[in-house]
């Protein structure tokens, strides 16, 4: 599987070419596992992954390799999304760069899972990272949206919040927009009501531990 970094090069060429406003979505493969094939030779940097296989993430013990591999995919992750802010910081149009991943990872030395996608609710599946980083340009624009989302830096999002979070960023509306549901706007609210789905079955937040 290709490294994440084969996507900078047609993102540098959609950013160079010339036209309106866009939206630029990357789909980045991030620390998943097998977590030693997701960063070059040159980010193993807190161990060697080498010899792993899928068994390995499985197994009822605690693998110092699978921690060090990992460790190294986020360290990569890290690089590439340095480079995307790097890239927009240059630009003289408001422009922002949101990271979210769409789930977290279990690690058995953590708390005796491995992987994701299972039928139960864990915290470390669930809770994952998410920001939205804004150039210079974007934050003179729109000081109300860089007021709310800082506002709304410590609160909880879901997945459906997204959506209109996007939106809400580009300035695009329309009748059933719901700003309520926008991180980026000051009329936020968090849903703390919905469930999780854990491996197809419903979980709800009572039922989930806290953060």
């Amino acid at each position: 599987m290709p490294l994440d970094e084969t996507l900078l090069p047609h993102l540098w060429a959609e950013i160079s070419r010339r036209g309106g406003a866009r939206f630029i979505g990357l789909h980045t493969i991030g620390s998943h596992w097998e977590y030693d094939t997701r960063y070059p030779p040159s980010f193993e940097r807190f161990g060697s992954g080498k010899g792993l296989s899928y068994l390995s993430a499985l197994n009822e013990k605690s693998d110092p390799r699978v921690l060090d591999s990992y460790d190294n995919s986020v360290a990569y992750t890290d690089w590439f999304l340095g480079q995307l802010i790097e890239q927009a910081r240059q630009l003289n149009v408001p422009t922002t760069v949101t990271y979210i991943a769409d789930h977290g990872e279990d690690l058995y030395a953590l708390d005796g899972n491995t992987g994701h996608g299972t039928a139960t609710y864990t915290q470390h599946q669930f809770d994952i990272p998410a920001f939205i980083w804004m150039n210079g340009p974007f934050r003179n624009s729109h000081p109300d949206k860089v007021r709310a989302i800082i506002q709304n830096a410590d609160k909880e999002i879901r997945s459906h919040n997204v959506f209109y979070s996007m939106a809400d960023l580009m300035g695009i509306q329309w009748p059933g927009a719901s700003p309520a549901d926008s991180y980026a706007s000051d009329r936020f609210v968090p849903d703390l009501q919905s469930p999780h789905i854990a491996g197809g079955t419903m979980v709800t937040l009572v039922d989930a531990p806290p953060p």
